[in-house]
């Protein structure tokens, strides 16, 4: 702890950096954000390989529809999204709504093999962008939708075009029924595959490109495996706090035990 304490305090703020890891939880995460805003850090979750998401509002980030919304729902777009991989619980649900409610499931990204029938749009986001502008000849169906759902991989987002593609989703909203207060709906959703990062937006924190900051002396990886290693500076002294075995404690100079912020 003492020697923790002596590498946070030695190197200005701005050459302090964070990660968050998958599997974090809501009060290790807010523990997290106290410690390193008393530090006046505010380089919480530093990764160049983060989904794009704007924490300001949840409806851009949430399974708005809830799994539930799947039973109700009876056009389903994936987007970049392999529920098959991704999620296999909800795979299975799609796959009953397909045989038992006549779901109509479209995909727009690669084609992925799916236990169940679906129409496959296109790869690019050129295709989305002709749906949201209305002149692909899809554009109708989706407009006849009584509550059409989109459902976004978290890994899709993390291109480097994800904002145009958050773009001409929310453009999907203009003459359907994507949204529709009067039906109680909110046919967007994002399928994610890191629970941290949704504890990490749950609190208003945003990933930062370490692109975009001076080079880390020190870094703290909260339980984090799953970044780029090239990232962290080879000069730079490394925070680990979790397990001794897991990966993220193969690039650390001192590892922390799991509870400590707690």
């Amino acid at each position: 702890m003492k020697l923790a304490a002596e590498k946070l305090t030695s190197v200005p703020a701005d050459q302090i950096q964070g990660k968050i890891g998958e599997f974090s939880d809501l009060e290790t995460v807010q523990a997290f954000k106290d410690l390193m805003n008393r530090l006046n850090c505010d380089n919480l979750d530093v990764r160049s390989n983060a989904p794009y998401f704007n924490a300001d509002f949840r409806n851009q980030y949430l399974m708005n529809s809830i799994i539930t919304g799947i039973d109700d729902t009876d056009l389903l777009i994936l987007v970049g999204c392999n529920p098959k991989f991704e999620n296999p619980v909800l795979n299975a649900r799609i796959k009953k709504a397909v045989s038992v409610n006549g779901l109509e499931v479209v995909v727009i990204g690669s084609a992925p093999q799916l236990p169940y029938n679906y129409l496959h749009l296109g790869n690019s986001t050129e295709t989305l962008k002709q749906l949201a502008e209305g002149t692909h000849p899809f554009s109708e169906k989706l407009k006849a939708a009584d509550l059409p759902m989109v459902l976004v991989s978290s890994l899709a987002l993390e291109r480097s075009d994800a904002p145009a593609l958050m773009n001409y989703i929310n453009q999907l909203q203009k003459d359907t029924n994507l949204i529709s207060e009067e039906d109680q709906w909110n046919g967007f959703n994002v399928l994610h595959s890191n629970v941290g990062k949704i504890n990490a937006l749950e609190l208003g924190i945003t990933s930062k490109n370490p692109a975009d900051l001076p080079p880390a002396k020190v870094v703290y990886l909260l339980g984090a495996d799953n970044f780029r290693h090239e990232e962290i500076p080879e000069d730079s002294f490394v925070i680990y706090q979790g397990h001794t075995g897991d990966e993220g404690a193969y690039y650390a100079d001192l590892i922390l035990p799991t509870s400590i912020l707690s």
